[in-house]
Order: structure tokens, then sequence, then C-alpha cells
């Protein structure tokens, strides 16, 4: 699998882009629940080792992009509280 940033240009990011990107997570970790479910998914015990550090990875980075996103939200919820009614 390739860098994301070979599929999403930065410089023209969009927010249908970040939906995309949260999609195709989303997708994988469907994909690697069915594929653990078998024996031929993992292999040996390396592949599982390695799947397990992959996820752990992921893990460690999910927290970032949930701090980011709620940061947005609160500040977008601050910007909507300001405007006279």
């Amino acid at each position: 699998m390739g860098d994301f940033r070979q599929a999403i240009n930065l410089d023209q990011l969009t927010s249908d882009d970040t939906i995309a990107l949260a999609r195709t997570a989303a997708e994988a970790i469907r994909g690697l629940n069915h594929a653990t479910r078998h024996e031929a998914g993992l292999g040996q015990p390396s592949a599982a080792y390695d799947v397990l550090g992959a996820l752990s990875l992921a893990a460690a980075r999910t927290g970032q992009a949930l701090a980011q996103i709620t940061r947005y939200l609160d500040q977008a919820l601050a910007e909507l509280s300001s405007f006279p009614r």
C-alpha cells in the first residue's frame, strides 16, 4: 500500500478527500476483520505480529485525528455561538 499522499493532493485538499480517507480506513478495518477470521489470512506468526504492529500504529495515530476534529468542531461551535440572534 502506498503513501496516502500519492492518492490525495494536499495542496488541493477538500472535505470530500478527508471523508474518502476516513471511509477507506473504515473499509480497511472491515477487510482486516474478515481476513483475520481465517487462518489463511495470517498464514504464519510473523504475519500476525506485523498486522498487530500496523494496527497499533494506526490506533496511536487515531488520537491525533480525533483531537484535531474535536478542536475544529469546538471552534466551529464557538463561531456559531458568537453570531447575534
